[in-house]
């Protein structure tokens, strides 16, 4: 003979299995920080009679080790700007990082570029024909640099603007292949 015993909480295991395999899954698909954006905006301020021309490059766009170009054109006395943005997940996803600026100054062809920037206004330049110290002087004077720091829901937002002035071009360096890489603007 057979008895029919009850095992009450036999029927509860496989919803209690399924429970936790739905948890998983659902904690596996959401990063540990909330998404938030690292926002990296670049700002040509041109208060000059110059037409003045940056060429950009930025890092880890739209992931680590990826870089992006851009170019911005400011004719006399006019501004422009750019934004760049980037979703990050985590403290350890790679920001944005300025990997380079290069100046064109169109109405004289001279150039200055700053390479690997960084917050401190970086040690290479374009040419060593001229004093470091100087270069390092003029850069702080025509550089305003803003961070906006994120916590871990909030945006992280760097503003660099570049403000060139009659002391930057006085230490640019002669560049006449422009002529031939810009010639759109020297018809």
């Amino acid at each position: 003979m057979h008895k029919n015993i009850e095992r009450p909480f036999l029927g509860i295991v496989p919803i209690v299995l399924i429970c936790l395999a739905l948890s998983l899954i659902n904690i596996s698909c959401f990063p540990p920080y909330p998404e938030h954006l690292n926002i990296l905006k670049m700002e040509l301020d041109n208060e000059t009679p110059k037409q003045i021309l940056m060429d950009l490059t930025i890092g880890n766009i739209p992931a680590g080790g990826i870089s992006t170009n851009h170019r911005m054109l400011t004719n006399p006395y006019s501004t422009d700007s750019v934004v760049f943005k980037k979703a990050v997940s985590s403290q350890q996803d790679d920001r944005m990082v300025v990997g380079s600026v290069k100046l064109y100054n169109i109405s004289d062809t001279t150039l200055i570029m700053w390479d690997d920037y960084d917050d401190h206004y970086l040690d290479w330049v374009y040419s060593e024909k001229y004093d470091l110290t100087d270069f390092v002087v003029v850069t702080q004077k025509v550089w305003r640099i803003a961070h906006i720091d994120s916590s871990v829901e909030e945006d992280e937002i760097h503003t660099y603007t570049l403000s060139p002035n009659e002391e930057l071009f006085e230490i640019m360096q002669k560049d006449y292949s422009m002529l031939e890489k810009f010639s759109e603007y020297y018809k």
